[in-house]
């Protein structure tokens, strides 16, 4: 227990605590946490014919364990403050949660290449600690200079505001999570606002 705690500690500088809010909501709802939609890596590309192409290779194979379907672990809707009208949907099967002693560590992907934009937060007795990353999955890296050079980006946080519901205080490994966060970026003109929901299996 004792070590999940220091290890949140020792993170924290990484983080930029922006006085984010955490909720919880036993009854918390959304049609997303229903279903099971499978998803495509981002790589994959697939056109109004039912061909795929992909970005890395000239001919595709759906059956490799690299280029199937997943099912989506999170949803994120976003949309301009200024303009309501112009939004996104995307899905990603990257999101996820991990315990750590009583210490609980959520991934949220909110954007699509190129961005890459990664939500990180820390849960700790009701305390909230989160940070930004930009830089793709691991496995979207194609060289070791690339890694090294997405690695030492410094983590910041973007964000004016942050809101996290939970479904549950506490979780242990093998519970499913169920977790809406709301996002809104710095800045006066182009800011951005997300909406997400996160249903996944705490590993």
């Amino acid at each position: 227990m004792k070590y999940s705690f220091l290890l949140a500690i020792l993170l924290a500088p990484l983080f930029t605590n922006a006085q984010p809010v955490l909720q919880y909501d036993s009854a918390l709802t959304d049609i997303f946490f229903k279903e099971d939609i499978s998803v495509y890596p981002w790589w994959i590309a697939i056109d109004d014919s039912g061909r795929a192409a992909s970005i890395f290779e000239e001919k595709v194979n759906l059956n490799t364990s690299q280029n199937r379907k997943r099912i989506a672990t999170s949803k994120c809707v976003w949309f301009q403050d200024k303009d309501s009208l112009y939004r996104d949907t995307s899905y990603y099967y990257d999101s996820k949660a991990r315990l750590s002693g009583d210490t609980l560590f959520l991934d949220f992907y909110y954007r699509s290449p190129p961005h890459y934009e990664l939500w990180k937060a820390i849960v700790y007795k009701g305390q909230l600690l989160t940070g930004h990353e930009s830089a793709p999955p691991e496995r979207a890296f194609r060289s070791k200079a690339e890694r090294a050079y997405h690695d030492s980006v410094e983590a910041i946080n973007p964000f004016l505001q942050e809101r996290v519901i939970l479904n549950k205080r506490q979780y242990k490994k093998g519970d499913l999570l169920f977790a809406k966060i709301f996002l809104r970026e710095k800045g006066a003109e182009y800011a951005y606002r997300y909406y997400g929901v996160l249903k996944c299996t705490v590993e």
